[in-house]
Protein backbone atom coordinates (compact mmCIF):
# COMPACT_ATOMS: atom_id res chain seq x y z
CA UNK A 1 0.00 0.00 0.00
CA UNK A 2 2.50 2.48 0.72
CA UNK A 3 4.78 1.68 -2.60
CA UNK A 4 0.76 2.07 -4.50
CA UNK A 5 0.82 5.90 -2.93
CA UNK A 6 4.67 6.68 -3.26
CA UNK A 7 4.24 5.49 -7.29
CA UNK A 8 0.60 7.22 -7.45
CA UNK A 9 2.36 10.68 -6.27
CA UNK A 10 5.28 10.27 -8.11
CA UNK A 11 3.33 9.86 -11.30
CA UNK A 12 0.81 12.30 -10.56
CA UNK A 13 3.51 15.01 -9.94
CA UNK A 14 4.95 14.23 -13.27
CA UNK A 15 2.20 13.78 -15.44
CA UNK A 16 0.82 17.76 -14.11
CA UNK A 17 4.49 19.21 -14.74
CA UNK A 18 4.16 17.86 -18.16
CA UNK A 19 1.16 18.74 -18.79
CA UNK A 20 1.29 21.95 -17.88
CA UNK A 21 4.55 22.43 -20.27
CA UNK A 22 2.62 21.19 -22.77
CA UNK A 23 -0.09 23.33 -22.43
CA UNK A 24 2.22 26.47 -21.78
CA UNK A 25 3.80 25.90 -25.22
CA UNK A 26 0.23 25.32 -26.89
CA UNK A 27 -1.12 28.46 -25.54
CA UNK A 28 1.89 30.35 -26.45
CA UNK A 29 1.82 29.48 -29.78
CA UNK A 30 -2.22 29.43 -30.15
CA UNK A 31 -2.22 32.83 -28.43
CA UNK A 32 0.29 34.48 -30.90
CA UNK A 33 -2.15 33.00 -34.10
CA UNK A 34 -5.04 34.61 -32.90
CA UNK A 35 -3.60 37.95 -32.45
CA UNK A 36 -2.18 37.81 -35.59
CA UNK A 37 -5.85 37.31 -37.15
CA UNK A 38 -6.92 39.95 -34.92
CA UNK A 39 -4.75 42.43 -36.57
CA UNK A 40 -5.58 41.08 -40.16
CA UNK A 41 -9.35 42.04 -39.06
CA UNK A 42 -10.44 38.43 -39.60
CA UNK A 43 -11.71 38.01 -35.69
CA UNK A 44 -12.71 40.09 -32.87
CA UNK A 45 -10.86 40.47 -29.93
CA UNK A 46 -14.01 38.89 -27.84
CA UNK A 47 -13.62 35.93 -29.69
CA UNK A 48 -9.90 34.94 -28.99
CA UNK A 49 -10.77 33.56 -25.63
CA UNK A 50 -13.90 31.88 -26.74
CA UNK A 51 -11.62 30.04 -29.57
CA UNK A 52 -8.43 29.69 -27.29
CA UNK A 53 -10.70 27.59 -25.81
CA UNK A 54 -12.02 25.47 -28.05
CA UNK A 55 -8.59 24.79 -29.48
CA UNK A 56 -7.46 23.64 -25.58
CA UNK A 57 -10.57 21.20 -25.87
CA UNK A 58 -9.55 20.46 -29.28
CA UNK A 59 -5.92 19.20 -27.73
CA UNK A 60 -7.00 17.59 -25.00
CA UNK A 61 -7.57 13.97 -26.42
CA UNK A 62 -4.01 14.49 -28.05
CA UNK A 63 -2.13 15.97 -25.58
CA UNK A 64 -2.88 14.08 -22.16
CA UNK A 65 -1.85 10.69 -24.21
CA UNK A 66 1.53 12.07 -24.91
CA UNK A 67 1.58 13.51 -21.53
CA UNK A 68 0.97 10.61 -19.98
CA UNK A 69 3.40 8.90 -21.82
CA UNK A 70 6.03 10.98 -21.28
CA UNK A 71 5.40 11.22 -17.40
CA UNK A 72 5.66 7.33 -17.02
CA UNK A 73 8.88 7.00 -18.88
CA UNK A 74 10.20 10.34 -16.61
CA UNK A 75 9.08 8.32 -13.49
CA UNK A 76 10.31 5.49 -13.80
CA UNK A 77 13.39 6.37 -15.51
CA UNK A 78 14.21 7.52 -12.36
CA UNK A 79 13.00 4.99 -10.42
CA UNK A 80 15.69 2.94 -11.73
CA UNK A 81 18.27 5.68 -11.77
CA UNK A 82 18.30 6.01 -7.97
CA UNK A 83 17.64 1.74 -7.69
CA UNK A 84 14.33 2.18 -6.13
CA UNK A 85 12.90 -0.73 -8.67
CA UNK A 86 15.44 -2.82 -7.23
CA UNK A 87 14.02 -2.33 -3.58
CA UNK A 88 10.68 -2.92 -4.74
CA UNK A 89 11.55 -6.31 -6.16
CA UNK A 90 13.52 -7.12 -2.96
CA UNK A 91 10.54 -6.09 -0.65
CA UNK A 92 8.75 -8.76 -3.14
CA UNK A 93 6.86 -7.06 -5.38
CA UNK A 94 7.28 -8.89 -8.86
CA UNK A 95 7.42 -7.35 -12.34
CA UNK A 96 4.17 -8.30 -13.30
CA UNK A 97 2.85 -6.17 -9.85
CA UNK A 98 4.80 -3.07 -10.84
CA UNK A 99 2.40 -3.20 -14.35
CA UNK A 100 -0.48 -3.48 -12.73
CA UNK A 101 0.25 -0.84 -10.14
CA UNK A 102 0.32 1.53 -12.90
CA UNK A 103 -2.90 0.63 -14.35
CA UNK A 104 -4.85 2.57 -11.80
CA UNK A 105 -4.19 5.85 -12.73
CA UNK A 106 -3.61 4.96 -16.61
CA UNK A 107 -6.73 3.78 -16.50
CA UNK A 108 -8.11 6.97 -14.64
CA UNK A 109 -6.43 9.01 -17.67
CA UNK A 110 -7.77 6.42 -20.32
CA UNK A 111 -11.39 7.65 -18.78
CA UNK A 112 -10.41 11.21 -18.98
CA UNK A 113 -9.28 11.13 -22.67
CA UNK A 114 -12.78 8.79 -23.80
CA UNK A 115 -14.83 11.62 -22.19
CA UNK A 116 -13.15 14.31 -24.01
CA UNK A 117 -12.72 12.37 -27.44
CA UNK A 118 -16.25 10.51 -27.24
CA UNK A 119 -18.43 13.65 -25.85
CA UNK A 120 -17.00 17.01 -25.26
CA UNK A 121 -14.88 17.47 -28.31
CA UNK A 122 -17.84 17.01 -30.73
CA UNK A 123 -19.72 19.35 -28.55
CA UNK A 124 -16.77 21.99 -28.68
CA UNK A 125 -16.46 21.15 -32.34
CA UNK A 126 -19.93 22.11 -33.08
CA UNK A 127 -19.95 25.09 -31.08
CA UNK A 128 -17.06 26.02 -32.94
CA UNK A 129 -18.57 26.30 -36.22
CA UNK A 130 -21.79 27.89 -34.57
CA UNK A 131 -19.63 30.09 -33.35
CA UNK A 132 -17.67 30.68 -36.62
CA UNK A 133 -20.76 30.71 -38.73
CA UNK A 134 -21.96 33.93 -37.07
CA UNK A 135 -18.93 35.46 -37.38
CA UNK A 136 -19.26 35.24 -41.24
CA UNK A 137 -22.49 36.91 -40.87
CA UNK A 138 -21.05 39.62 -38.34
CA UNK A 139 -18.21 39.82 -41.00
CA UNK A 140 -20.89 40.58 -43.71
CA UNK A 141 -22.62 43.81 -42.32
CA UNK A 142 -19.36 44.71 -40.77
CA UNK A 143 -17.41 44.77 -43.34
CA UNK A 144 -19.09 47.36 -45.62
CA UNK A 145 -16.10 48.88 -47.89
CA UNK A 146 -15.65 52.30 -49.02
CA UNK A 147 -15.12 52.92 -52.60
CA UNK A 148 -17.64 50.93 -54.02
CA UNK A 149 -21.31 49.20 -53.93
CA UNK A 150 -22.44 47.23 -50.96
CA UNK A 151 -25.28 44.60 -50.46
CA UNK A 152 -25.89 42.57 -47.72
CA UNK A 153 -27.25 38.90 -48.45
CA UNK A 154 -31.08 38.99 -47.30
CA UNK A 155 -31.30 42.81 -47.54
CA UNK A 156 -32.96 45.01 -50.01
CA UNK A 157 -30.76 48.11 -49.80
CA UNK A 158 -27.39 49.45 -51.43
CA UNK A 159 -24.85 50.95 -49.55
CA UNK A 160 -21.93 53.73 -51.17
CA UNK A 161 -19.56 55.00 -48.54
CA UNK A 162 -17.27 57.01 -50.20
CA UNK A 163 -14.80 57.23 -47.18
CA UNK A 164 -13.82 55.18 -44.28
CA UNK A 165 -11.80 56.83 -40.93
CA UNK A 166 -8.84 55.04 -40.11
CA UNK A 167 -10.58 53.46 -36.63
CA UNK A 168 -13.90 52.48 -38.83
CA UNK A 169 -15.92 54.71 -36.97
CA UNK A 170 -16.49 57.71 -38.73
CA UNK A 171 -17.77 56.52 -42.51
CA UNK A 172 -17.95 60.32 -45.67
CA UNK A 173 -20.29 60.69 -48.49
CA UNK A 174 -22.90 57.88 -47.56
CA UNK A 175 -25.61 56.89 -49.69
CA UNK A 176 -28.37 54.23 -49.13
CA UNK A 177 -30.63 53.20 -51.72
CA UNK A 178 -34.03 50.85 -50.89
CA UNK A 179 -37.36 50.82 -50.37
CA UNK A 180 -40.56 48.31 -50.98
CA UNK A 181 -42.45 47.56 -54.37
CA UNK A 182 -43.89 50.67 -56.04
CA UNK A 183 -41.60 53.25 -53.94
CA UNK A 184 -38.07 54.22 -53.71
CA UNK A 185 -36.53 55.20 -50.50
CA UNK A 186 -32.91 56.77 -50.58
CA UNK A 187 -30.79 58.58 -47.90
CA UNK A 188 -27.54 60.58 -48.41
CA UNK A 189 -25.22 62.28 -45.63
CA UNK A 190 -22.09 63.54 -45.74
CA UNK A 191 -21.46 62.03 -42.78
CA UNK A 192 -22.31 58.60 -40.46
CA UNK A 193 -21.55 56.22 -38.35
CA UNK A 194 -22.18 52.89 -37.33
CA UNK A 195 -24.20 51.96 -33.86
CA UNK A 196 -24.80 48.46 -32.42
CA UNK A 197 -27.74 48.27 -30.15
CA UNK A 198 -26.99 46.99 -26.69
CA UNK A 199 -29.79 45.13 -25.51
CA UNK A 200 -31.03 44.45 -29.03
CA UNK A 201 -27.63 43.35 -30.89
CA UNK A 202 -29.21 45.46 -33.90
CA UNK A 203 -26.83 47.19 -36.15
CA UNK A 204 -27.37 50.85 -37.51
CA UNK A 205 -25.93 53.47 -39.65
CA UNK A 206 -26.96 56.71 -38.01
CA UNK A 207 -26.68 58.95 -40.89
CA UNK A 208 -25.89 62.84 -39.85
CA UNK A 209 -27.22 66.36 -41.83
CA UNK A 210 -28.50 64.40 -44.74
CA UNK A 211 -31.52 64.00 -47.17
CA UNK A 212 -34.08 61.32 -47.55
CA UNK A 213 -35.88 61.00 -51.22
CA UNK A 214 -38.72 59.75 -51.28
CA UNK A 215 -40.39 58.18 -54.62
CA UNK A 216 -43.61 57.19 -55.47
CA UNK A 217 -43.09 54.76 -59.29
CA UNK A 218 -46.46 54.59 -59.61
CA UNK A 219 -47.56 58.31 -59.99
CA UNK A 220 -43.60 59.97 -60.48
CA UNK A 221 -44.13 62.31 -56.84
CA UNK A 222 -40.81 63.00 -54.75
CA UNK A 223 -40.65 64.00 -51.77
CA UNK A 224 -37.88 65.59 -50.12
CA UNK A 225 -37.02 65.83 -46.22
CA UNK A 226 -34.32 67.05 -44.26
CA UNK A 227 -32.60 65.96 -41.03
CA UNK A 228 -29.49 66.55 -38.37
CA UNK A 229 -30.31 62.53 -37.39
CA UNK A 230 -31.29 59.52 -39.22
CA UNK A 231 -30.83 55.66 -38.39
CA UNK A 232 -31.25 53.08 -41.20
CA UNK A 233 -30.96 49.75 -39.55
CA UNK A 234 -28.85 46.87 -41.50
CA UNK A 235 -30.73 43.58 -41.41
CA UNK A 236 -28.22 40.92 -40.26
CA UNK A 237 -28.14 38.06 -42.68
CA UNK A 238 -29.32 35.07 -41.58
CA UNK A 239 -26.76 32.37 -40.22
CA UNK A 240 -26.97 29.88 -42.39
CA UNK A 241 -24.80 26.27 -41.06
CA UNK A 242 -21.85 25.28 -42.61
CA UNK A 243 -20.60 21.98 -43.65
CA UNK A 244 -19.60 20.16 -40.61
CA UNK A 245 -16.43 17.93 -40.64
CA UNK A 246 -17.05 14.50 -38.89
CA UNK A 247 -14.92 15.41 -35.39
CA UNK A 248 -18.13 17.54 -34.98
CA UNK A 249 -20.91 14.50 -35.53
CA UNK A 250 -21.55 12.54 -32.46
CA UNK A 251 -20.32 9.48 -31.53
CA UNK A 252 -23.92 8.20 -31.59
CA UNK A 253 -24.28 9.37 -35.22
CA UNK A 254 -21.29 8.02 -36.38
CA UNK A 255 -22.02 4.65 -34.56
CA UNK A 256 -25.38 4.41 -36.78
CA UNK A 257 -23.52 5.21 -39.93
CA UNK A 258 -22.39 3.04 -42.82
CA UNK A 259 -20.26 5.72 -44.34
CA UNK A 260 -16.57 4.35 -43.76
CA UNK A 261 -15.71 8.15 -43.20
CA UNK A 262 -17.52 7.94 -40.23
CA UNK A 263 -16.38 4.50 -39.06
CA UNK A 264 -12.99 6.20 -39.11
CA UNK A 265 -13.67 8.95 -36.97
CA UNK A 266 -14.82 6.34 -34.62
CA UNK A 267 -12.14 4.17 -34.88
CA UNK A 268 -9.79 7.29 -34.40
CA UNK A 269 -11.84 8.48 -30.86
CA UNK A 270 -11.63 4.55 -29.64
CA UNK A 271 -7.30 4.34 -30.65
CA UNK A 272 -7.00 7.79 -27.83
CA UNK A 273 -8.32 5.93 -25.05
CA UNK A 274 -6.57 2.64 -25.94
CA UNK A 275 -3.17 4.58 -26.90
CA UNK A 276 -3.10 5.40 -22.95
CA UNK A 277 -3.09 1.76 -21.79
CA UNK A 278 -0.53 0.76 -24.26
CA UNK A 279 1.68 3.30 -24.63
CA UNK A 280 1.55 3.12 -20.37
CA UNK A 281 2.62 -0.29 -20.46
CA UNK A 282 4.94 0.20 -23.40
CA UNK A 283 6.58 3.25 -21.62
CA UNK A 284 7.33 1.31 -17.78
CA UNK A 285 9.24 -1.77 -19.95
CA UNK A 286 10.96 1.34 -22.43
CA UNK A 287 11.89 3.40 -18.76
CA UNK A 288 14.95 0.52 -18.44
CA UNK A 289 17.84 1.93 -17.42
CA UNK A 290 21.55 1.08 -15.40
CA UNK A 291 22.92 4.08 -13.53
CA UNK A 292 25.22 5.10 -16.12
CA UNK A 293 22.18 5.86 -18.47
CA UNK A 294 20.35 8.33 -16.68
CA UNK A 295 16.91 8.55 -16.68
CA UNK A 296 16.74 9.91 -19.89
CA UNK A 297 19.12 7.19 -21.58
CA UNK A 298 15.69 5.84 -23.93
CA UNK A 299 13.46 8.81 -23.67
CA UNK A 300 14.73 9.43 -27.43
CA UNK A 301 13.65 5.80 -28.41
CA UNK A 302 10.61 6.57 -26.62
CA UNK A 303 9.28 9.50 -28.44
CA UNK A 304 10.37 7.97 -31.90
CA UNK A 305 8.10 5.19 -30.72
CA UNK A 306 5.34 7.26 -29.89
CA UNK A 307 5.79 8.95 -33.59
CA UNK A 308 5.50 5.86 -35.75
CA UNK A 309 3.07 4.85 -33.46
CA UNK A 310 0.52 7.78 -33.94
CA UNK A 311 1.39 8.11 -37.80
CA UNK A 312 0.58 4.46 -38.03
CA UNK A 313 -3.42 5.32 -36.68
CA UNK A 314 -3.27 8.46 -39.19
CA UNK A 315 -2.56 6.27 -41.73
CA UNK A 316 -4.77 3.40 -40.86
CA UNK A 317 -8.06 6.20 -40.13
CA UNK A 318 -6.97 7.17 -43.65
CA UNK A 319 -7.10 4.20 -45.05
CA UNK A 320 -10.73 3.13 -43.08
CA UNK A 321 -12.52 6.39 -44.78
CA UNK A 322 -11.04 5.49 -48.28
CA UNK A 323 -12.53 2.29 -48.26
CA UNK A 324 -9.03 0.43 -48.63
CA UNK A 325 -9.47 -1.29 -44.64
CA UNK A 326 -12.72 -2.69 -43.63
CA UNK A 327 -14.55 -0.93 -40.45
CA UNK A 328 -14.48 -4.15 -38.64
CA UNK A 329 -10.50 -4.66 -38.93
CA UNK A 330 -10.12 -0.63 -38.19
CA UNK A 331 -7.37 0.32 -36.21
CA UNK A 332 -7.28 -2.83 -34.54
CA UNK A 333 -4.34 -4.41 -36.11
CA UNK A 334 -1.86 -1.31 -35.14
CA UNK A 335 -2.88 -1.44 -31.04
CA UNK A 336 -2.66 -5.54 -31.71
CA UNK A 337 1.13 -4.37 -33.08
CA UNK A 338 2.00 -2.32 -30.04
CA UNK A 339 0.54 -4.75 -27.96
CA UNK A 340 2.34 -7.67 -29.50
CA UNK A 341 5.95 -5.34 -28.78
CA UNK A 342 5.20 -4.67 -25.59
CA UNK A 343 4.73 -8.51 -24.72
CA UNK A 344 8.00 -9.06 -26.55
CA UNK A 345 9.66 -6.38 -24.56
CA UNK A 346 8.15 -8.06 -21.22
CA UNK A 347 9.61 -11.35 -22.04
CA UNK A 348 12.69 -10.24 -23.17
CA UNK A 349 13.27 -8.42 -19.89
CA UNK A 350 10.90 -10.74 -17.09
CA UNK A 351 10.91 -14.19 -19.23
CA UNK A 352 6.96 -15.69 -19.54
CA UNK A 353 6.43 -16.73 -15.92
CA UNK A 354 5.03 -14.00 -14.86
CA UNK A 355 2.64 -13.61 -17.82
CA UNK A 356 0.83 -17.84 -16.87
CA UNK A 357 -2.06 -18.15 -14.88
CA UNK A 358 -1.98 -19.27 -11.18
CA UNK A 359 -2.40 -22.72 -12.00
CA UNK A 360 0.23 -23.05 -14.56
CA UNK A 361 2.58 -21.12 -13.12
CA UNK A 362 2.52 -23.45 -9.97
CA UNK A 363 3.27 -26.82 -12.59
CA UNK A 364 5.85 -24.42 -14.25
Amino acid sequence: MIIKRYLWKELLFTFAAVFLVLVLIMAGHTFVRYMGFVAEGRVSVDMVLQLFGIKLVKAMGQLLPFAWFISVMLTFGRLYKDNEMTIFSAVGLPSIGVLRLVMGPTLLCAALVALFTFYLDPLNQAYYYKLTDQAAAQTEVSGIKSGGFNTIKGSDRVFYIEAISDDKQEMYNVFIQGGSQGELDVFSAPRARQVVDRESGDRYLVLLNGYRYERDVTNGDLRRYEYEEASVRIEQPEVTPSSRKRRAHSSEQLWHSDDPKDSAELHWRLAMPLSVLLLSLLAVLLSYTTPRQGRFGKLFIAVLIYIIYSNLLGVGKNWIAAGQVNSLIGLWWIHLMALLLIVTLYVRRYGWYDLLPNTLRSRA
